[in-house]
Parts: structure tokens; sequence; C-alpha cells
């Protein structure tokens, strides 16, 4: 199963190019129900085999485009998120190295800079004082 993880921690699941977040199991406990990200005006539904399992049903088709370049994007933002934790790198240095590595596509679905840094301030700072925002 191919899966990003978002920004609050939590996986999703890609498919087809369409991003999925889990909802709930069967009654039977053996398959996972995915529903799409855009669950507000999207009925896009999967069901994999189990938690990390393939896709073995498509329930309800999607009402929009698939975006093949916002999986990647997701995985971007995840991998700033995880640097701004774990390196003492400045906003500046953590978008120079992340963004300069993505494609064109990618980049134009990326928050704004000054959006990125805020949030690598804000991380740093829930992880010092270790109190929640």
């Amino acid at each position: 199963m191919n899966s990003v993880i978002s920004k609050r921690g939590k996986q999703k699941l890609v498919y087809e190019n369409h991003l999925y977040l889990f909802s709930k199991k069967t009654r039977d406990n053996i398959n996972a129900i995915w529903v799409c990200e855009k669950r507000s005006t999207c009925k896009g539904r999967v069901w994999t085999e189990g938690m990390n399992g393939e896709v073995i049903k498509v329930v309800n088709l999607h009402n929009h485009a698939a975006q093949a370049a916002r999986p990647e994007a997701v995985r971007l933002v995840n991998e700033v998120c995880t640097r701004a934790r774990t390196t003492q790198e400045t906003p500046q240095q953590i978008l120079a190295e992340v963004v300069s590595e993505a494609h064109a596509n990618v980049a134009a679905l990326l928050p704004r800079k000054d959006s990125l840094k805020r949030s690598i301030r804000a991380m740093r700072k829930v992880g010092v004082s270790g109190d929640q925002y």
C-alpha cells in the first residue's frame, strides 16, 4: 500500500493519485474503509484488506479530477515538519533544501514559504515547552 503521513501525523492512503483518510473498520474488523480527503464534497470511498493491505473494492467514484502532484506535496510538507523537529537548521535552510528538490508541479501545490516558516517555528515552540497550541 502506498501512503503518506499528514501534517497531523495520520496515515493517508494514496490510490490512483487520490488521497484517502481512514474512516473505520468493517463490521468483521478485517477490512478498512477509507474516504476521500475532500470528504465534505466528494463521496469517493475504497476498502483495503486490513489497515495496510491492498485496495480490494472501490465503493464510490470521485466527483473531481486526481492531482498527480498532490501526494508528493504532502510528503514534502511532512519532510519539512520532520526536519523542523529533528534538526537545528533555520527555517530558510530547511525550505531551501526541501523545496529545491520539488518539481514545478509539486511546488505549485505547496503552502507559501512564509506559512511554512511559521509552521516550523510553531512546531519548535511546541517541542520546547511541551504545550499544544
